[in-house]
């Protein structure tokens, strides 16, 4: 088994409702055995056109995928 962490990041919609999707399918898929989830962590946007704040969060699991 390999452990791996997954980082999210965006600013568009309801993005912590698209992070509590996607770690309940990463939870549900049969080669991913999850260890740890952060919290959702908000960061300033960068640039002159960066658009909203960001949010953030990682999703850490171990799996046999390559």
């Amino acid at each position: 088994m390999h452990q791996v962490r997954i980082g999210l990041g965006g600013n568009l919609g309801d993005v912590p409702a698209t992070f509590a999707a996607v770690f309940a399918e990463l939870t549900r898929h049969p080669e991913c055995r999850a260890i740890r989830r952060s919290a959702n962590y908000r960061s300033a946007p960068m640039g002159a056109v960066a658009g909203d704040p960001f949010w953030n969060a990682v999703f850490a699991c171990e799996t046999s995928l390559s």
